[in-house]
């Protein structure tokens, strides 16, 4: 069954800002946000002097750019804004696209012509509530929670490194503004995660699973989610291929200021 993802009511296909598809830099950012927005500038600073600070800049200048001239500017703009700082110490060969982060594992079980199957190991994930709201102010929020456990915020006060995808679930099917998700992929050497000090963030035991996956390059704006969205459903429909399009995934792999190589994706999962 072909699913038009312009139909649906959800932002998460809405990405970059709408004018221009650029995204300013992260001094640029802090810059406007301090003219906007009356939030404490130590915050803001703490975060521009970490590897956050382009995802945090972007996510809060959504928050305040509401006109309807902007979209609402998704995770797959800035997923994977946070530079890891080691790759994965592992025999496994992530694909290129990773980069330096540390990616779930998984094998490729069939290529077709314009997609192909993966079937992905089981993982854990670290995840909370994604509220769609029409400014944006969720993802921010949804981020925050996530950021915050994995720089210590957790039973054990541990540190957890960045990974990619950053991933983000929507049903599609009569959906509703509270019941998507975001997720952090744990890295496979935390293999007891510490439990959340926040009750909106909790782990998730994914089990071996497969998926039909759909990549594109370069910057994807609005339109091109769900170009590819609708191409990979009717692909799968088309070639008598069961899938679940009750619900779709997305996964970002690179931050804003990455020109060349750029990769994005749209799962479904094989039914």
């Amino acid at each position: 069954m072909s699913h038009d993802f312009s139909k649906t009511r959800n932002p998460l296909w809405s990405v970059f800002i709408h004018t221009s598809g650029v995204c300013p830099s992260p001094l640029s950012l802090v810059a406007v946000l301090k003219r906007l927005i009356p939030l404490p500038l130590p915050l803001i600073q703490s975060y521009r002097d970490s590897a956050h600070s382009l995802l945090l800049a972007q996510c809060l200048l959504v928050a305040v750019m509401g006109a309807r001239s902007v979209l609402v500017l998704s995770l797959l703009c800035v997923w994977g804004a946070v530079r890891a700082e080691e790759g994965a110490a592992d025999e496994y060969k992530a694909p290129d696209f990773c980069g330096t982060y540390e990616c779930p594992k998984y094998q490729v079980a069939k290529k077709y012509e314009t997609f192909e199957l993966r079937t992905y190991e089981s993982t854990l994930w670290v995840t909370t509530p994604l509220e769609l709201d029409y400014f944006g102010f969720g993802i921010y929020r949804s981020f925050k929670r996530l950021f915050d456990y994995i720089n210590g915020q957790n039973s054990q006060g541990i540190k957890i490194k960045m990974t990619v995808p950053v991933r983000i679930y929507v049903p599609l099917i009569t959906p509703t503004d509270k019941n998507a998700t975001m997720s952090f992929f744990v890295p496979l050497a935390v293999v007891n995660p510490p439990q959340p000090l926040n009750k909106e963030v909790y782990i998730e035991s994914v089990p071996q699973m497969s998926f039909y996956v759909k990549s594109f390059g370069g910057y994807a704006l609005k339109p091109h989610y769900e170009k590819k969205a609708k191409m990979l459903s009717e692909e799968l429909t088309a070639l008598g291929l069961g899938f679940d399009s009750t619900f779709g995934t997305a996964a970002g792999y690179n931050d804003p200021l990455t020109f060349v190589g750029r990769h994005n994706e749209v799962w479904y999962r094989v039914q």
